[in-house]
Formats: structure tokens, C-alpha cells, sequence
């Protein structure tokens, strides 16, 4: 099963300075994708972060995480322009692959390890932050942004019950 979880407020990371079509950064990048409508871009510099929050799960307790995945719209205007999907959990970052998001809009999806290893818990998901850095990020385009959990809910009883009376 999966969750998606929007974006709530700015992460560790708020290096990304480019803002259009809406008041905010994170009215800039919610849902639904407007594409050149309104995002944030990394400009000017390269090696720059942005990281969000991420709203309250609702993932049944018991449940197993399999996965996240940073999902997001991007274009860019330069053809050097590469960013990395990123996540950051109790001050440590992990990466996914380096990607050059085109020069059109397009959806790109990462599932990045859990930031210092191990298995994901359930309790991570209240402190996760999700985002990109922008490696040679001048004029890398992000107009939408969310986490998609993939997880296992708990076992569910079989329905056979023994009564004792």
C-alpha cells in the first residue's frame, strides 16, 4: 500500500531561492501540479538544498515501511543543470541518483535509503524531511513535491475466534 504525504513547512535546508506564482514556498509546490505555474528553483549557486516537513501519517501502528520515494515535477533551462532527490532524518541526509530533469516537465520519482541506515520505523515519518539539492543546480525547476510511503499494514486477525464459556 501507499501514502502520500504533502510538504507542511520548510525543512533544515532552505537554500533554494528562486519563488514564482505564489506567495510562499510551499503554496509554490503543493498539489496539484500547475508546472511552470507557480515552483522554486535553485539559482545562481550550485550545491544548494531545500527541505520540507511533511504532514502526520495516518499509517496504521504495526505497519511495516518498505520504502520512500521523493516524487516531484522539474524541468531546468540549463542543460548542465543535475539534482539529487534527497531525505533527512535526525540530521543526516541521504541521496538518490544524480538526474537531469529535462528541459520539459516531467514527474521523477527516487526511493532513497533511510538517512544513517537501518530499517525505516513508523515513528520516522513524524521527523522526515524530504527534498533536492541542486549539484549544478542553477535553474533546476521544482513545481510539486510529496513523500510516498510504500508500506505493509500488520496482519489481520483470520476471522476464527475459540470461545470459552
Amino acid at each position: 500500500m501507499t501514502e502520500v504525504l504533502a510538504c507542511t513547512g520548510i525543512g533544515f535546508w532552505d537554500e533554494w531561492a528562486a519563488l514564482w506564482g505564489a506567495p510562499t514556498k510551499l503554496a509554490a509546490i503543493a498539489a496539484p501540479d500547475d508546472d511552470a505555474g507557480s515552483g522554486i528553483g535553485s539559482i545562481a549557486v550550485d550545491n544548494w538544498r531545500q527541505t520540507f516537513t511533511l504532514a502526520a501519517s495516518a499509517i496504521p501502528v504495526g505497519s511495516t515501511i518498505n520504502g520512500v520515494s521523493a516524487r516531484g515535477r522539474y524541468s531546468r533551462d540549463n542543460p548542465a543543470a543535475e539534482f539529487q532527490a534527497m531525505l533527512r532524518l535526525g540530521g543526516t541526509d541521504a541521496y538518490g541518483p544524480t538526474t537531469d530533469p529535462g528541459a520539459g516537465w516531467s514527474t521523477i520519482s527516487h526511493t532513497i535509503a533511510r538517512p544513517g541506515g537501518g530499517a525505516w520505523a513508523l515513528a520516522d515519518l513524524a521527523t522526515l524531511e524530504i527534498g533536492d539539492y541542486g549539484i549544478s543546480g542553477v535553474y533546476v525547476w521544482l513545481s510539486t513535491l510529496e513523500a510516498v510511503i510504500d508500506y505493509t499494514p500488520p496482519a489481520t486477525p483470520s476471522g476464527d475466534m475459540l470461545l470459552l464459556f
